[in-house]
């Protein structure tokens, strides 16, 4: 079986880990950051993950931000970007996200400071 097959058969989470072994071979410094990045999530605890790294935008999602009391933060149009957040985990917590119908909570603390003041 060719990678590219095996790559097309499988999760997404997989197909990057095959990917990244592959990879691993060559010289791709700027890939396999990339797929460390997407396979361990744009996290601090990420050994791939610095300072110059920005969370890509194919990973934004729409959301909406609630208080501690329930009461969703309702914001004109014009204010459309707050509600945009780019999600930061493990393309394997994405997977399982995707698969779950419960509502997904995250407490960003970047967030919880723009809306403070």
């Amino acid at each position: 079986m060719k990678l590219s097959d095996a790559v097309i058969a499988e999760p997404l989470s997989r197909a990057l880990r095959l990917t990244r072994r592959f990879a691993g071979s060559k010289s791709a410094t700027n890939f396999l950051t990339w797929l460390d990045l997407e396979l361990g999530g744009y996290e601090s605890s990420n050994p791939a993950m610095s300072s110059d790294v920005v969370v890509p935008t194919y990973r934004t999602v729409v959301a909406h931000h609630y208080n501690i009391a329930g009461q969703c933060l309702m914001l004109p149009l014009d204010f459309h970007f707050v509600n945009e957040v780019r999600l930061r985990e493990s393309i394997e917590v994405l997977e399982d996200l995707r698969t779950s119908r419960r509502t997904v909570a995250i407490h960003d603390p970047n967030t919880i400071h723009l809306i403070s003041t």
